[in-house]
């Protein structure tokens, strides 16, 4: 028995982690704010632990052209206070 290339390409397809190009890498994230990398990377997660953010994956080409898969971050929309009438 022998798998086609379309049964394989299924396959590979179905594990491919989910990607967000509008998502903030952590490098980016501490360009933006002035820190280093690892500080940025600790604010991150610290708003991915409270729930005001989401880890996902984003593809990056590195200093050599290749295309390297790495996280990211994305801020959930803010909810909108409710009034109290």
């Amino acid at each position: 028995m022998t798998i086609n290339r379309d049964d394989w390409l299924k396959a590979v397809a179905s594990i491919e982690p989910e990607m967000d190009q509008s998502a903030v890498t952590a490098q980016e994230l501490a360009v933006m704010l002035g820190l280093k990398r690892t500080a940025a990377k600790e604010r991150a997660k610290k708003l991915v632990d409270e729930g005001r953010a989401t880890m996902t994956h984003k593809r990056i080409t590195d200093a050599h052209g290749r295309i390297q898969i790495i996280c990211a971050y994305k801020l959930k929309p803010a909810k909108k206070p409710t009034r109290k009438g």
